[in-house]
């Protein structure tokens, strides 16, 4: 386990500071996430899985009880942004689906070229339909491509991407290490789709690919980490901006 930076301070202070860097409520996560990836983890070859929504849990938890609160905007800008909440799709399926007049604001605002990142859920939730346990449920329909769910993982574990040129943000670093784990598969996807990664270990979308690029979209199965290596979350803020600039 890494130490704390700086002398004195309590383990569960500075893992807190480095959960809040990547999950602003790692509090309400540990509660309500039903941590499906235990299953597939691979420590359970070895001993036990990795119980991280336990971690974030308990260290959520010890951060209320002991006053660690977190800085707001220094500047109220009164820009809106959109944010749907990640998961499993699949599991609220109806209830998306149900939901016409969000799917049609989403797409309507994709086809119009705002910016947008969706990871694992968040793509699934932009395709066309999400088949799960015998059922078929419209989603979004701005993704060309049909998700069907499998009873075993299509993609679980650790990702190493490479980058084709083809992302609509800033450049990045040309490989990064990522991770997947869905029962997921996106099929019926036309010919000559851009990609902005190639996939040399994991699965992705295809096998080959992964990071979807739609207009001003992008999304992918992996799940990224914003670390100083891949501060991926910056590069997208700078796109955004890139794009309220153009009028996007």
């Amino acid at each position: 386990m890494n130490k704390p930076p700086v002398e004195g301070m309590p383990w569960q202070e500075y893992a807190f500071e480095r959960m809040m860097a990547a999950n602003p409520f790692p509090s309400i996560m540990g509660r309500v996430c039903p941590a499906p990836c235990e299953d597939g983890c691979n420590r359970n070859e070895v001993e036990d899985f990795v119980g991280i929504n336990a971690v974030e849990h308990y260290v959520g938890d010890w951060a209320i009880e002991n006053g660690r609160t977190v800085e707001g905007p220094k500047v109220e800008t009164d820009k809106r942004i959109a944010v749907v909440g990640g998961g499993f799709p699949e599991t609220q399926a109806p209830a998306l689906a149900a939901n016409r007049s969000l799917r049609g604001q989403i797409r309507a605002a994709l086809e119009g070229g705002m910016p947008a990142y969706g990871e694992c859920g968040g793509l699934i939730y932009l395709s066309r339909g999400v088949e799960w346990r015998g059922q078929r449920h419209e989603m979004v329909g701005f993704v060309p491509g049909d998700v069907v769910m499998g009873e075993r993982p299509v993609g679980r574990g650790y990702v190493r991407l490479r980058a084709t040129g083809q992302s609509p943000w800033s450049d990045g670093p040309e490989e990064l290490a990522a991770h997947e784990f869905h029962y997921a598969a996106l099929e019926n996807l036309p010919e000559g789709m851009r990609y902005a990664y190639e996939v040399t270990r994991g699965h992705g979308i295809d096998g080959d690919h992964d990071g979807l690029v739609l207009g001003n979209l992008l999304a992918s199965f992996s799940h990224q980490r914003h670390a100083a290596r891949n501060p991926w979350a910056e590069r997208f803020v700078g796109f955004v901006r890139a794009c309220r600039k153009r009028g996007a």
